[in-house]
């Protein structure tokens, strides 16, 4: 649409370093996390809000069923990762390399249910995705 301003005004609004800054006072790393989240998230909404002034329908609808769904697939995951990083540290801690495979093995289960629950909500571009890359299989298996 030929506009670079209005990203460059949102992020300015958005303001990532000074959330950076209060709360990494009180959550140490995990502020700097939150801040950006907060950041992140509120330049979305102002984006979303000014493209739909331009543009009028732009589907919102369909976008806040995704982010919900999105939203329940996250909070899933980041349990069952918590718990499943939890068993594996308390297994097999000691060395940096079975730290490394505590972690590796938690993100590689996180990724795999965020995958699937994504999947199993019916997330319209996770079935695209899923969809593609079984075409792609099935092209290659036939020769």
């Amino acid at each position: 649409m030929q506009d670079t301003k209005t990203p460059m005004y949102v992020g300015i609004v958005a303001v990532n370093i000074v959330l950076n800054l209060i709360l990494i006072n009180y959550l140490a790393h995990g502020g700097l996390a939150l801040a950006t989240s907060i950041a992140l998230s509120v330049s979305a909404i102002l984006l979303i809000i000014g493209l739909k002034k331009k543009m009028g329908y732009i589907g919102g609808k369909s976008i806040f069923d995704c982010f919900v769904k999105a939203s329940i697939s996250s909070v899933v995951m980041g349990v069952i990762v918590f718990f499943v990083y939890d068993f594996m540290i308390t297994r097999f801690a000691g060395t940096t390399m079975l730290d490394a495979f505590s972690l590796a093995s938690s993100v590689a289960v996180g990724a795999l249910v965020y995958f699937v629950l994504c999947y199993l909500l019916n997330i319209k571009e996770v079935r695209l995705i899923t969809n593609k890359g079984i075409d792609i299989v099935r092209k290659r298996f036939r020769g």
